[in-house]
Parts: C-alpha cells; structure tokens; sequence
C-alpha cells in the first residue's frame, strides 16, 4: 500500500473509530444524528486522536495475541471503517468560507501540506526513530506480536503510540511513522483553525 493511502486509511480509520466512540457517549439518538455533521466539520481532529486511541488499544490486543500480521490489521481497519461509515456518511459539507483571506491561508497551507508529505514519505533517518521507535516495531512484525526483549531498556516503556507505528509499518515500512506524525500534524491544523473560528 502507498505511503499515501496509508496516511489516508490510518486518518479516515481514526476518525471512524473517533466517530463510534462518540456514538457510545450516552447522548440522545437525535442529539446525535443533529449533531452529526457539525461534529465531524468542527472536531474532526478530536475524533482523530480519540479514534488513535482506540487503534492503539487494539493493536496492543492483537500484538499480545501473536495476531499482528498486515492483513489482520487491514480486516480490522476495514470493519472498523464500515462500523464508523454511517456516522460519517452522515456528516455535513463544510461551508465555503466567505473571507478572500481564506483562500491565501488555504493556498499557502497547501503548498505546505504537498512539502511536509513529501518529507513525510522519506525513510526514516533520525536515530531515534530508526533505532527506538521503528526498531521494535520492526521486530514486533517479524514476531507477529510482543516476543520477550531483555536487551534493550526502552522495550520496556510504555508503547501506546509505537502501537501506531506498528499499524503503519504493515503497510508503510520506514516511513510509516514519520506520515503517522503527518496524520496528527493534521489534526492539530484543523482543531487550531477551528479553535480561531469560535
């Protein structure tokens, strides 16, 4: 799968598992399809990073069970899509900004965007994600789940996001982490520029 689709599926499987758990909050069946659509315009990024940590958990689950194969994370990603597909087939379109300046922010953060997604498909170089972060999920791949590791003092550190690297990884290889930190860059642009709307 292109590093491009990843980052597409990983963001869109976030969101509809973001978009599930909202619909498990306890609010009205009404309530919640009214608000549907401005939920998923105005806090697509929250349901984001709530979705990620649902995916985290359920990465760790299927690594503790020797279940982490790429096909069994594209089977749960799939049904997780198509469980969260009514929730987002029932979001509303976003309005068209009236202001010009709209328009130069948006040209601007779209020359930005195709720049940082370039960098973001690169193999990783740094140390630290070559030797901590990829390094492990390498080997927690190869093993198919968590195998024992005594040689190294950070396999012992809590792993929520290295879960989601593991995600990528079945699909993305090296530059899986570096587009899963693209997919919360994202998140954090659209909460900002919904944040200043208020």
């Amino acid at each position: 799968m292109s590093d491009v689709l990843q980052c597409v599926f990983g963001t869109l499987l976030g969101i509809a598992l973001g978009a599930i758990h909202k619909s498990f909050d306890g609010t009205s069946a009404d309530k919640a399809r009214k608000g549907v659509g401005v939920l998923l315009t105005s806090v697509a990024g929250a349901l984001f990073i709530v979705g990620a940590t649902m995916l985290s958990s359920i990465v760790f689950l299927l690594a503790v069970c020797r279940l982490a194969y790429w096909w069994i994370f594209l089977l749960a990603g799939g049904v997780a899509l198509a469980a969260g597909f009514r929730t987002l087939r029932q979001a509303g379109r976003l309005k068209k900004p009236g202001n010009p300046l709209y328009g130069i922010i948006a040209i601007t953060g779209g020359i930005y965007f195709i720049l940082y997604l370039a960098h973001a498909m690169a193999p990783e170089a740094s140390p630290d994600g070559a030797g901590y972060h990829l390094g492990l999920v390498a080997r927690y791949i190869r093993e198919h789940g968590f195998v024992r590791i005594t040689d190294n003092m950070y396999a012992g550190l809590p792993a929520a996001v290295e879960m989601l690297f593991l995600f990528a990884f079945a699909f993305g290889r090296h530059s899986a982490a570096a587009v899963v930190h693209f997919g919360f860059l994202l998140a954090l642009v659209w909460q900002i520029y919904h944040y200043a709307r208020w």
